[in-house]
């Protein structure tokens, strides 16, 4: 009788023995790295966690299904997975659409600022290259705040001078201006910096002649608004096929 108890005892650990089954390191890792995937919604920099972790979890799931494995994990690897391929598919979606949504925005300011010069109203222009936190209301008392105040007068008057400004002041109304190309965004941390180059279509003596306007933009966040706030920081004439009063035949550089 003590015999048949301590041979079925052996043949019982022997099966638990045989059914336990150890949990695969790189599951634990794929999931513990799939936890922190969400953290690529914060940098493009961390958009490399949720591919490691994909990575990690289709190592575990390789050995878990050998043939000769002992492993398990499977669930808690697939579950790393699924987060990772959520955020690491999630973020740079994002990351596109509120490119987008910027370069839109900015575009939209480059031809607002072009459609102030068409219709000779350079101060409105000007006020879109000063400063934004000393930027003025666009509206009907803005030449009076000029004949008021010397020092943004002169600079009005220096931005007038300047040859592209008047080139496009003297084109006016029989000026064309369309989106030529987009160099890109960068981000600057508390602003992103966006290049764009338009083509100003004119016609003369019956023929029409095109010259190409690059616009270094900045865009500053305002936390009170939650709007995005933009300046021309710098304009160039990538190429000049003889426009009105400009001689340049080449780039021509100008700060505004």
């Amino acid at each position: 009788m003590t015999a048949t108890v301590s041979r079925f005892s052996e043949a019982a650990a022997d099966e638990s023995t045989s059914a336990y089954r150890p949990l695969s390191k790189f599951a634990v890792l794929a999931l513990c790295s799939g936890l922190l995937s969400p953290l690529a919604w914060v940098h493009p920099v961390l958009w490399s966690i949720p591919a490691i972790t994909v990575a990690m979890g289709a190592m575990a799931l390789w050995h878990i299904t050998r043939p000769d494995a002992d492993l398990t994990g499977s669930k808690v690897a697939l579950l790393g997975i699924g987060v990772a391929l959520v955020s690491g598919i999630g973020a740079p979606v994002r990351a596109l659409a509120v490119q987008q949504l910027i370069l839109r925005d900015g575009n939209q300011f480059a031809l607002q600022w072009f459609e102030y010069l068409r219709h000779e109203q350079p101060h409105m222009a000007h006020q879109l290259c000063s400063n934004i936190s000393g930027r003025q209301p666009l509206d009907d008392q803005l030449w009076q705040f000029y004949r008021e105040r010397p020092e943004w007068a002169d600079d009005l008057r220096h931005f007038v001078g300047d040859p592209l400004i008047r080139t496009l002041l003297v084109l006016g109304k029989r000026m064309q201006v369309r989106l030529y190309e987009v160099h890109g965004l960068e981000d600057l941390g508390r602003s992103q910096a966006v290049v764009m180059t338009y083509a100003v279509t004119y016609e003369e003596a019956g023929a029409k002649k095109t010259f190409l306007v690059t616009l270094l933009m900045e865009r500053h966040f305002n936390s009170i608004d939650q709007r995005g706030r933009w300046k021309i920081q710098r304009t160039l004439v990538r190429q000049s096929l003889g426009p009105p009063e400009s001689d340049e035949s080449s780039a021509e550089e100008s700060t505004a």
